[in-house]
């Protein structure tokens, strides 16, 4: 699995249940032309999470899926944990439940999926099959992968809900240069980490401090900065902070050694209670 797609998996995975149904699997739905979806999350969804309606032509029959949405992470590797039980018979109702359409007809669904943000491993896909054997419908498997490549297809502006700022910066490598002395410029590297960019998020969404930023005006005052011997190894140790990750040299050696010979004759007169 690459890193992008397990990203946008991750982010999947940390949505709850009926965020995910309603904010990905509905709009993913709406945009595979189904005319009616509806989300049908809470205590009285009878297995049913989500009901997409379409007309099929030319004689326009309303086509009716249901969706079971569920995280299966922690139940893909046993057949007896209660989460399944209740998994299973939430399946079950899908696949007998019966919806009354604008006509007023009782009317099965035509499909039943199960959804859900994790990639489904074949041991479960088995477990359902057989535990559900005898049902008028199948359940098929809507996981993780699948759904992130009918985004792609279908509604790629959901992958933004998926992604944040350092996903988008991080997630994509330079692999061939064409301005070599402007990448060394800009720092660029093949193994690029969030710390290294400039720009945080509020410089992009317009916070405060980046609308102060934008209108500073900058006074430069020339003047001898007095540094007090006792700060002074503490104010060394952030000059050559800032210098070695920006390659701005405030210090020279030539001032280093003055400042040394300083100090010791400072030591010298001191030691001779002369005044300096």
């Amino acid at each position: 699995m690459d890193t992008v797609l397990k990203q946008y998996i991750n982010a999947l995975c940390s949505m709850n249940e009926d965020d995910f149904t309603r904010d990905i699997i509905k709009p993913l739905f709406e945009s595979m032309g189904y005319d009616k979806v509806d989300f049908n999350g809470g205590a009285y969804e009878r297995g049913r999470d989500l009901i997409a309606q379409r007309r099929i032509p030319p004689k326009k029959e309303n086509y009716v899926v249901y969706v079971q949405s569920k995280k299966v992470g922690d139940i893909q590797n046993t057949s007896k944990a209660a989460k399944l039980s209740t998994l299973l018979h939430q399946l079950r109702q899908c696949c007998l439940g019966k919806l009354t359409d604008a006509e007023g007809n009782k009317v099965l669904p035509n499909e039943v999926y199960l959804a859900c943000p994790e990639p489904i491993s074949d041991r479960l896909i088995e477990e359902i099959k057989d535990q559900l054997f005898g049902m008028p419908l199948k359940v098929y498997p809507y996981d993780g992968p699948k759904i992130i490549q009918d985004i792609k297809e279908y509604k790629p502006e959901l992958l933004s809900i998926l992604s944040n700022i350092e996903d988008k910066i991080t997630a994509h490598q330079i692999l061939a240069p064409s301005n070599k002395e402007l990448l060394a410029a800009l720092k660029s590297t093949t193994n690029q980490k969030i710390d290294d960019f400039y720009s945080d998020l509020s410089f992009f969404v317009g916070s405060f401090d980046s609308n102060l930023l934008m209108h500073l005006d900058i006074l430069s005052i020339q003047k001898d900065i007095e540094i007090h011997e006792d700060n002074w190894a503490n104010f060394k140790k952030d000059i050559e902070k800032i210098s070695s990750k920006h390659s701005l040299y405030f210090l020279t050696n030539g001032f280093l050694l003055l400042k040394k010979a300083l100090k010791a004759i400072n030591k010298i007169l001191n030691h001779l209670r002369i005044k300096f």
